[in-house]
């Protein structure tokens, strides 16, 4: 779990801008397949407001609704603001205590 912890933590921050450039470029497909694999990884850690976020920029994408994408994106935000110094501490911790 603690691998799994470290790459979200590495990889959220480059979906999430990935997903901005998509908003960025209006590339809907783009959308929808990132906030897919997003909303994949966080399900995996049971960050239900990160896959609800998520899961509501995918169907945006989908849906070709980029314009909307912009308020998805900072209902994203908030939730991943929440969610990496929570893990983060839980990593650090979980480190500390397996250290000999």
């Amino acid at each position: 779990m603690i691998d799994v912890v470290r790459m979200f933590l590495e990889d959220c921050p480059v979906r999430v801008e990935a997903i901005r450039a998509a908003i960025a470029d209006a590339d809907a497909a783009r959308i929808r397949a990132t906030a897919h694999t997003l909303k994949g990884a966080a399900a995996y850690l049971a960050a239900g407001f990160v896959v609800d976020a998520a899961a509501s920029l995918e169907m945006m994408g989908l849906e070709g609704r980029v314009a909307e994408a912009a308020a998805g994106i900072e209902r994203l935000d908030a939730a991943v603001a929440q969610l990496i110094p929570a893990l983060g501490s839980w990593l650090h911790r979980v480190e500390t205590d397996e250290r000999p």
